[in-house]
């Protein structure tokens, strides 16, 4: 899977390849809604597999649901930024600027972030609560 891709030798690569199997994908209108590292497979020629197809949608073609995949595909924003930022020179939203196209991934991000939090926090709470 794509977990800890930025500690390889070949990060720029890959990531330059990454960026543009998302756009691929974007630009047939897929969007897994499950777009975590251990969902996304590669070999040695950074050919990408998705895994958990029932978490993907198709004719997908509203750029910010598109761009939504971004939120949960690395823990660090840096990373994420660079990723975004490889996506961009290969995107099918050519009408989205290459710096509103990062803008929206990492807001979505952010959103994705807080709703993780909140979720925890109720987590939390239901265990400590006594029924």
């Amino acid at each position: 899977d794509v977990s800890g891709w930025e500690k390889r030798d070949d990060a720029a690569a890959l990531l330059d390849r990454f960026g543009q199997f998302i756009a691929l994908l974007h630009s047939k209108g897929v969007c897994h809604n499950d777009f975590t590292p251990g969902n996304i497979l590669f070999n040695d020629s950074y050919d990408f597999r998705l895994v958990d197809l029932n978490n993907v949608s198709f004719d997908r073609k509203n750029p910010e649901d598109l761009l939504a995949n971004f939120k949960s595909v690395h823990p660090r924003e840096d990373q994420t930024l660079r990723l975004a930022h490889c996506y961009a020179k290969y995107s099918p939203f050519k009408q989205v600027s290459d710096i509103e196209l990062v803008e929206i991934v990492l807001d979505k991000r952010r959103v994705y972030l807080r709703y993780r939090t909140v979720l925890d926090w109720i987590d939390r709470m239901l265990k400590n609560f006594e029924w």
